[in-house]
């Protein structure tokens, strides 16, 4: 006790600097500072047996990936903020390729968030460097792209996309078409929102060159062997998450019990379905969204203990590590056959 009153007493003496007294008091009782405690404590919940590896919280990635116009410079692509699961550093590097050739490199590092969730900010290009590099990757040609993430030059995880240019046909308007393609084309994902409800939504992507915005869009689920609905989602509604600066539009629809049926086979008086006070029996189901009357797509997926089983690029015991998806413990991904 007096060696500690000792210490602290001195280190009032001490001018002050970047290391606050109380840790340094602490350091020279116990060895560790403070930011070492918490980097200890932090190592400890990173290392729970059975951690999936690290990936992109899928829904929200989606969302950090932009091309954006800038007049007289043309088209450039940034990666927005995004979060991550289970990552192994709190900074790290990205690299681009182009049909298997570096064409960009970037920084990352972590601005917030709680293990195992981790938002990082927005990639900040090094190379190649430019007067404008700060916009990002100057967006001049189409073909197969990839960001791959790394740690100390071991990459973690990476997002393959493709991107088409056609002509605009408009001579007044010139400018290159762009599209983005990847895996949000043929994914869909169901999500259990956390809140006191605890309400079910169903999620995907739609591109304006794909379907008619004058569309009925609904989606019906049902169990294997069976033509009825167990749930749907008949309102169409705009979500807010987007890609490529509003190229790709999410559409979000609340799941519910359905109620009786009309002359027109619509369901009327339907009943909210609370995923935090019912469970869907066991079994298999399959997801199908409807564009007019017209099947846009069909997802199956498979419920256990109540619970949907992630599947393919979700799966922790088998999908493959560097394309691994994840839903941050609240969405499942299902994928459109």
């Amino acid at each position: 006790m007096r060696t500690l009153t000792a210490l602290l007493l001195i280190a009032l003496a001490a001018p002050v600097h970047a290391q606050s007294l109380l840790d340094r008091a602490r350091a020279a009782v116990s060895g560790q500072s403070i930011d070492d405690r918490a980097d200890e404590v932090e190592h400890r919940r990173l290392s729970v047996p059975g951690a999936p590896a690290p990936a992109a919280v899928l829904g929200a990635y989606l969302g950090s990936i932009r091309v954006k116009e800038q007049p007289s410079l043309g088209h450039f692509l940034e990666f927005d903020v995004a979060q991550f699961v289970f990552l192994p550093a709190d900074e790290g590097t990205a690299d681009l390729y182009r049909d298997g050739e570096r064409v960009a490199s970037y920084t990352w590092d972590k601005y917030t968030g709680r293990t195992p969730f981790t938002n990082i900010g927005r990639l900040q290009m090094t190379w190649p460097e430019s007067d404008f590099s700060v916009l990002g990757y100057s967006l001049d040609q189409g073909g197969r792209y990839e960001i791959v993430y790394s740690v100390d030059g071991e990459p973690f995880w990476k997002m393959p996309f493709t991107v088409t240019m056609t002509g605009s046909g408009d001579p007044y308007n010139p400018d290159p078409q762009i599209r983005l393609d990847g895996l949000w084309n043929d994914h869909a994902y169901i999500l259990h929102d956390p809140d006191e409800y605890g309400e079910w939504q169903f999620k995907l992507w739609l591109h304006p060159e794909d379907f008619d915005a004058s569309q009925n869009a609904y989606v019906r689920i049902t169990a294997d062997g069976s033509s009825t609905p167990v749930l749907i989602g008949g309102s169409k509604q705009s979500g807010a998450g987007s890609i490529t600066n509003g190229n790709w539009q999410r559409k979000d629809f609340e799941l519910m019990r359905p109620g009786k049926l009309n002359a027109r086979g619509e369901y009327y008086d339907n009943r909210s379905f609370r995923a935090n006070e019912e469970t869907l029996p066991d079994g298999g189901y399959t997801a199908t969204f409807y564009l007019g009357d017209e099947v846009y797509g069909r997802y199956p997926f498979t419920v256990s203990d109540g619970a949907i089983v992630p599947t393919g690029a979700q799966a922790p015991d088998y999908a493959d590590p560097m394309t691994r998806i994840d839903g941050g413990g609240a969405a499942v991904w299902v994928y459109r056959q």
